[in-house]
């Protein structure tokens, strides 16, 4: 019984280990995936370009942070609408106008920097 119960938690724990990172990762840079901070009502809110209600159901993540003003969520706006037509180029284009790119990938594998130094 002991031994089910290991081999379960090891099963367990490997399909964790393979799935988790590629769950997390899934949507990063593909605009065609909802990603885990999307909500409908926000989504509205973008259609409807209504800065009040995209402020109040924008709470989490770093559009929030970004889209601040009318300008700007109409460009948001226009993003979305190219996303959903499959126009990903100008999507692309619009999310590094927004400041939402991915900084061209500055910084990745690059960790907390140690060893940077060493040759």
């Amino acid at each position: 019984m002991n031994k089910n119960i290991l081999l379960g938690l090891a099963t367990l724990g490997i399909v964790g280990a393979v799935l988790a990172p590629q769950a997390a990762l899934a949507y990063r840079g593909d605009s065609t995936v909802k990603g885990p901070n999307h909500t409908e009502a926000r989504e509205q809110a973008i259609e409807q370009e209504n800065l009040s209600a995209f402020t109040q159901t924008c709470t989490v993540g770093r559009i929030c942070d970004v889209v601040d003003t009318q300008d700007e969520l109409h460009t948001l706006k226009q993003m979305h609408d190219a996303t959903e037509k499959g126009d990903l180029t100008t999507a692309s284009e619009l999310r590094t106008k927004l400041g939402l790119g991915l900084r061209n990938g500055t910084g990745q594998g690059k960790g907390m920097g140690y060893g940077r130094n060493s040759r």
